[in-house]
């Protein structure tokens, strides 16, 4: 690992390793990573395809939980 303390890191590592279908270092990679530290919607979104795609609810749920708080805070999100 070259910068696991690096957020921003590990969710793209995560996703590479997501890319591949290795669901469970994806995972790995996110679980012990709070999605408070990831400052960007579309990371966490991220971080979310790759818990639903591995059926992790627990850090699914988390994912979405901190999401919900960022968006409703900033009304500078684009809609999808």
């Amino acid at each position: 690992e070259l910068a696991p303390e690096v957020p921003l890191y590990r969710v793209v590592l995560a996703d590479l390793h997501h890319e591949q279908g290795e669901l469970e270092e994806a995972c790995d990679l996110l679980r012990e990573l709070p999605p408070e530290n990831i400052g960007c919607p579309a990371q966490i979104r991220r971080m979310m395809t790759v818990f639903r795609d591995a059926r992790d609810i627990p850090g699914l749920q988390r994912c979405g939980q901190v999401l919900r708080r960022m968006t409703s805070e900033c009304d500078c999100e684009e809609q999808e």
